[in-house]
């Protein structure tokens, strides 16, 4: 696997946690922001 194909997958994967975590429906609200490939999960508060 050469540089290019691996930042090619991990962008992928990247994109599939974010949607995941999109359609998150749980008791939590979560944002997250991916920038630089570091991945910043925030937690609303709980009602």
């Amino acid at each position: 696997m050469n540089d290019s194909e691996f930042h090619r997958l991990a962008d992928t994967l990247w994109l599939a946690i974010e949607e995941r975590l999109d359609d998150w429906d749980g008791d939590s609200d979560i944002d997250c922001e991916i920038n630089g490939g570091v991945l910043t999960l925030s937690f609303g508060e709980r009602q």
